[in-house]
């Protein structure tokens, strides 16, 4: 058993006796059942035997790496959310390490991984986060692109990176994206380049080594969904305080 905690949030995860082997990004974790103890007021108190192992049951499908960084199907409770990706799936994204961060990312489920998303920074009950949204590629981890830079498995076939790994940037970083484009050698048809959510400061900053984007700049988009921003900070309260 172990404890970690985002925001206001703490959260205990086990290792299920259902739980099986399952691929993950391209590699193959062990799924975790997580029970979510919150931390609200009274809202539910992590004593409450019954509040524990409902919450229990609904964090079952929440898959999490050993590095921490974690995942959740929100497709089913983010209706709203999912018309707006255009996209079948939807997944809450956090990492162990920076509490009160989270990325929503819409999965188009094609080959192309043309994807959007929304970073929230700065969660929490009391106070509006901020949340940006933003172009993303392939869901993956930055443990996943440290074990294996050079052969980022697909569905059909593996493709290489564009460039060489950023060292410095994993180590900063908080969430990574894969956009996947046309390789420019002959040894590949495509190639994958990491769209990298780093800690600088205070704040989180989307950052790649291509001048085209702005070296990350040109990926956030310039609108604000008031509609869907107010979907986000909802779903996040309602996982934060309900019990499924």
């Amino acid at each position: 058993m172990g404890f970690f905690s985002f925001g206001l949030i703490s959260i205990g995860w086990h290792t299920s006796t259902r739980s099986k082997k399952k691929k993950f990004f391209g590699r193959n974790y062990v799924g975790m059942g997580l029970a979510m103890s919150i931390f609200v007021g009274d809202v539910v108190r992590a004593s409450d035997p019954e509040s524990h192992l409902t919450l229990q049951i609904r964090m079952d499908d929440a898959l999490c790496t050993d590095s921490g960084e974690c995942s959740l199907d929100v497709s089913d409770i983010a209706l709203d959310l999912l018309e707006l990706c255009e996209a079948p799936h939807l997944t809450l994204n956090w990492n162990q390490k920076t509490p009160g961060a989270f990325l929503l990312a819409c999965d188009c489920n094609c080959t192309s991984h043309d994807n959007t998303g929304w970073l929230v920074e700065n969660y929490s009950i009391q106070a509006l986060p901020k949340i940006t949204e933003l172009s993303l590629g392939r869901r993956f981890t930055l443990q996943a692109l440290r074990r294996s830079p050079s052969s980022i498995l697909d569905a059909l076939s593996s493709s290489p990176l564009c460039e060489l790994l950023d060292v410095e940037k994993t180590e900063v970083g908080v969430f990574v994206s894969m956009i996947k484009r046309p390789a420019k050698t002959e040894n590949a048809t495509y190639c994958y380049y990491p769209v990298y959510i780093v800690v600088r400061g205070e704040q989180l900053e989307i950052e790649t080594h291509d001048e085209d984007d702005g070296y990350g700049r040109a990926l956030v988009f310039e609108r604000r969904d008031e509609a869907a921003q107010a979907s986000i900070i909802k779903l996040l309260n309602d996982l934060a305080t309900k019990v499924y």
